[in-house]
């Protein structure tokens, strides 16, 4: 089977697109930001490994996503999130549900990765997006932890967390 695809990544600090990089060292497939894809490019793609980093308990991409669904409703989807939080963690929980339209749901495997966060690195955007959030964080817990993010840096990037997207996506081509 000759499958034909793209990996396509919304990075802001470069940790989406490194792990980008990483899957395209396993798989060898072609990387573009989101920004450079043609829909001719989308539309001639059997498959497509789709990264965002998440804010606010979003997938970053999500708008995009839901502009070019007509384009990947019938596709094959490998959707990775990166974000601080460690993946399996119950904020992100509902990441892909609130992110991705129903129709690219159906389609997609789903993946979390790790990311970094040093707060003396954010844009003055991003820094103004966490303390919102801590302002309207109603769990005492998750406020404390926001606060915390803010004084600790975190560094949960690790390579291993693509070996169960690049089984999928191994499986997949032998099929």
């Amino acid at each position: 089977m000759n499958q034909k695809g793209i990996i396509i990544y919304f990075t802001a600090y470069g940790t989406t697109k490194k792990y980008a990089e990483w899957i395209s060292d396993e798989i060898d497939a072609e990387i573009r930001s989101y920004r450079e894809v043609t829909d001719s490019e989308l539309q001639a793609s059997d498959f497509l490994i789709i990264g965002s980093f998440v804010m606010a308990h979003r997938l970053i991409i999500s708008k995009w996503l839901a502009k070019k669904e007509p384009l990947l409703k019938n596709k094959k989807l490998f959707v990775y999130s990166v974000s601080g939080a460690k993946p399996g963690a119950r904020e992100l929980d509902n990441i892909f549900k609130v992110s991705l339209p129903e129709s690219l749901l159906n389609n997609a495997q789903t993946y979390q990765f790790g990311g970094k966060m040093r707060y003396e690195d954010l844009s003055g955007f991003h820094k103004l997006m966490m303390k919102i959030g801590i302002l309207i964080e109603k769990n005492p817990e998750a406020k404390a932890e926001m606060k915390n993010d803010i004084k600790i840096a975190k560094d949960n990037i690790n390579r291993e967390y693509i070996k169960p997207l690049i089984e999928d996506f191994n499986s997949y081509i032998r099929n």
